[in-house]
């Protein structure tokens, strides 16, 4: 009776395992990070030099997306990101994932830095690890770059 407890647990425990790995392939829980009213997006790089750990919480506010981005280093002066953007830009964001996690599996690229991208409403979690292979690191850098370039037009 308690081996096949055990084995009933243990049987329970891989398909749960299975279906968690399985589901951050699927491009439906990254749409659905993506469609919820409140979302944060942890950036988490690893590279030869060092490394850094950027958090986006997204708000949906009507037509618009407030972003809150703590402490950037690409401010250069100490303090976060805080304001609302067109929704352009969240689909934006949106649009280099859903293409870059498809090509991580497909790329021959190699490269000693690693990013993992963690993105999480109330209900879920999507993790993009890049397996060293940098493909999102470019669009979501320009990404980022576009960001404070659109925030700062507005501070003038």
């Amino acid at each position: 009776m308690k081996k096949s407890l055990i084995r009933l647990f243990l049987s329970i425990l891989f398909a749960t395992s299975f279906a968690n790995c399985y589901s951050q392939t699927s491009n439906d829980s990254l749409k659905q990070v993506f469609s919820s009213k409140t979302f944060t997006l942890v950036e988490d790089y690893t590279g030869d030099w060092g490394g850094h750990l950027h958090t986006f919480i997204f708000t949906v506010k009507g037509n618009d997306v407030r972003i809150q981005w703590g402490n950037p280093e690409l401010l250069k002066n100490g303090k976060d990101l805080d304001a609302l953007f067109p929704m352009s830009v969240l689909d934006a964001l949106k649009n280099i994932f859903l293409n870059c996690s498809q090509r991580i599996f497909i790329s021959k690229n190699k490269s000693t830095e690693h990013i993992i991208y963690k993105l999480s409403n109330k209900n879920s979690t999507y993790t993009i690890d890049d397996r060293f292979t940098m493909e999102c690191n470019d669009d979501f850098k320009a990404w980022k770059e576009e960001l404070l370039s659109e925030w700062k037009k507005t501070r003038k």
